[in-house]
């Protein structure tokens, strides 16, 4: 797996800076719980919380649709078609 080294987007003193990061696997994705990191429209990293259970199919093992909220208004869904995440680079899951 491909480190990355993103900035974070917030103020915290434990936060700041540049730190290492790496995409999730989809086999991460389907077992997320807790909070998961994903980038936000300015290429940032930030915590969201995984709000319900990762969505899969039967006919699809390789879809995936998790669910997650960040802040108090905010929800998404991080999305993986045919074992690849789909979507903006605002949902990208990052560990």
């Amino acid at each position: 797996m491909e480190v990355m080294m993103l900035e974070s987007g917030y103020s915290k003193p434990d936060w700041t800076g540049t730190l290492p990061f790496r995409a999730m696997t989809l086999e991460e994705v389907k077992t997320a719980r807790g909070h998961i990191h994903l980038l936000d429209k300015n290429g940032k990293v930030r915590r969201a919380k995984v709000n319900g259970s990762a969505k899969t199919w039967k006919t699809r093992p390789g879809d995936v649709k998790l669910p997650y909220k960040y802040g108090q208004y905010e929800f998404g869904y991080v999305e993986f078609v045919d074992g690849s995440a789909v979507g903006t680079v605002a949902i990208v899951p990052v560990l």
